[in-house]
C-alpha cells in the first residue's frame, strides 16, 4: 500500500500542481497513464488499471472505475486514500450506464448518465466537491435526454449549464439554464421544430443557433441564461455545424454549410449583429474542417481540402490572420484524419508524417515559417492516441526497436 500512495502522491504532485489532470487525459477519455494507480489499495478497495477522468470538481477529481472491486462505476479523489470514495451511480455490469462529463460550473459537476438497462431512465446528474449527488432532469419526468451527449447540446455559459432537452409535454425543444450553485432551471427558449444548436459561450452569453429548414438560413441568437436576454442578432445563409464549434475568449469559431456545397467554411462570431465572420474561402466545395484547439482568440484546426491535401491552419480570427501553416502536401499527415494538438507557449504540438519519414513531433505557429520537426529519427506512437501538456512541457509516447513504449 505504500509503494501505491507513494506513487500516487507524485504523480499528484506533478499532475495537479503543473495542470496536467489526475489521470493525464482529456475529460471523458481512458488514461494511458492510468496504470500508476494500479496498486492503490483503498479500504480494501482496489482501482482499475485504466480510470477514465471525467471532470474536476472543487480541486477533487471525479473518475470512472472501468475495473477492479468493487463494482461502483464513478468515484471521487483528493489525491490521498482518505479522499478517494466512490460515489452513489450505479454499479458495473453488463448493462452498466455511458457517462459524458458535460461540464463543471460553479459548485457542481454534471454528469449525463444514458441507462442502458430494460427500464431505460436517462439522467442529468451535479455532483458536488463532497461527493453529494443530485438528479437534475429524468427521462422518467418527460425529458428526452438522448442526445445531451453532443456538445452542440450543452454548453458551460459562466457559472450555469445550458442544456437543449426535448419535453414531451410541450412538446418542444427547451434551451435550459441549470445554476451551477443552486441547481434552479431557467428555460429561455423552446422550439417546436427544433434546429436548435448550442455554439459556445463568451463569458455568461451563451450563443447558438437555430434553422430556418424552408429557407436554408440560420439565425444566431444571444442569452445570458433568462428570456428576457435572450435575443436574435444575426442570420447566415446556409446550415451551421454546431457540434465542432468551439468559444474563444471573445469570438465563437463554428463551421457552416454554405447552400449548394458539400464541405465547410471556417466562421467567427463575436455575438454582435455585425459581427459574424467567415474566414476562409476554400476552393474545395467538399473541404472538410477538423476540430478547433484554442489559444486565447486564436486557433489551430486541420483542413482536408481536394485542391491540397490534408493542412494544419492557424487564424486570429480574421479573415488575413487565417492560412495553412504546415505544407506536407500529403493526403493524411495525421494518420486517422484529425490533428491531436497540444498548445504550449504559443505553439501548437502535434504528430504527423509527411508520408516520407514515420510519425514525429511538429510545432507549428501562426506562420508557415514557423514549422519546426523537433526530434529525428524517433518513431512517435501516433496509435496510443496521447499527447499531453503540463507546466510548459509536451509529454508523447515514443516507441523503441524491440516494440516497447516510452514517454518522450
Amino acid at each position: 500500500m505504500r509503494k501505491g500512495l507513494d506513487r500516487l502522491t507524485r504523480f499528484r504532485r506533478a499532475a495537479l500542481l503543473a495542470g496536467l489532470s489526475l489521470f493525464a487525459h482529456a475529460p471523458g477519455q481512458s488514461a494511458p497513464l492510468g496504470e500508476i494507480l494500479e496498486d492503490l489499495k483503498l479500504e480494501g478497495y482496489s482501482l482499475g488499471l485504466r480510470p477514465t477522468y471525467l471532470g474536476t470538481v472543487g480541486g477533487r477529481a471525479v473518475f470512472q472505475n472501468l475495473f477492479g472491486e468493487p463494482t461502483t462505476l464513478v468515484w471521487i479523489t483528493d489525491g490521498t486514500s482518505e479522499g478517494t470514495f466512490p460515489l452513489a451511480i450505479g454499479q458495473r455490469d453488463d448493462n452498466s450506464p455511458a457517462l459524458t462529463y458535460l461540464g463543471t460550473a460553479g459548485l457542481h459537476l454534471f454528469l449525463y448518465l444514458r441507462d442502458q438497462g430494460s427500464e431505460s431512465n436517462d439522467l442529468l446528474l451535479a455532483i458536488d466537491a463532497q461527493g453529494e449527488v443530485t438528479r437534475v432532469l429524468q427521462e422518467s419526468d418527460g425529458w428526452d435526454l438522448t442526445y445531451l451527449a453532443d456538445t452542440s447540446r450543452h454548453r458551460v455559459a459562466g457559472s450555469s449549464l445550458a442544456i437543449l432537452a426535448w419535453n414531451q409535454s410541450s412538446p418542444a425543444d427547451v434551451l435550459s439554464f441549470i445554476d451551477g450553485n443552486t441547481l434552479a432551471r431557467s428555460a429561455v427558449y423552446e422550439s417546436p421544430a427544433g434546429g436548435v444548436q448550442l455554439l459556445g459561450a463568451l463569458g455568461s452569453q451563451l450563443v447558438f443557433s437555430v434553422a430556418d429548414y424552408p429557407t436554408l438560413q440560420e439565425t444566431l441568437w444571444k442569452s445570458a441564461g433568462s428570456a428576457a436576454t435572450t435575443a436574435p442578432y444575426a442570420t447566415l445563409s446556409g446550415q451551421v455545424i454546431g457540434a465542432g464549434a468551439a468559444a474563444a475568449n471573445s469570438v465563437v469559431y463554428f463551421t457552416l454549410t454554405e447552400p449548394g456545397e458539400a464541405g465547410n467554411e471556417v466562421w467567427t462570431t463575436n455575438g454582435s449583429s455585425g459581427g459574424s465572420v467567415r474566414l476562409t474561402a476554400l476552393a474545395d466545395p467538399s473541404a472538410q474542417v477538423g476540430i478547433f484547439h484554442l489559444d486565447g482568440d486564436r486557433a489551430f484546426f486541420s483542413v482536408n481540402d481536394a485542391s491540397f491535401g490534408q493542412e494544419l491552419f492557424a487564424s486570429d480570427a480574421t479573415p488575413a490572420g487565417t492560412r495553412a501553416v504546415t505544407a506536407f502536401g500529403y493526403h493524411l499527415p495525421f494518420s486517422d484524419g484529425e490533428a491531436r494538438i497540444e498548445i504550449v507557449g504559443g505553439k501548437a504540438y502535434f504528430i504527423a508524417t509527411d508520408g516520407v519519414a514515420a510519425n514525429r513531433l511538429w510545432s507549428a505557429g501562426s506562420r508557415p515559417e514557423e514549422l519546426r520537426s523537433w526530434v529525428e529519427n524517433v518513431a512517435f506512437d501516433y496509435s496510443q492516441g496521447f499527447l499531453a501538456a503540463a507546466g510548459g512541457s509536451v509529454f508523447v509516447p515514443t516507441a523503441d526497436d524491440q516494440g516497447g513504449t516510452h514517454l518522450f
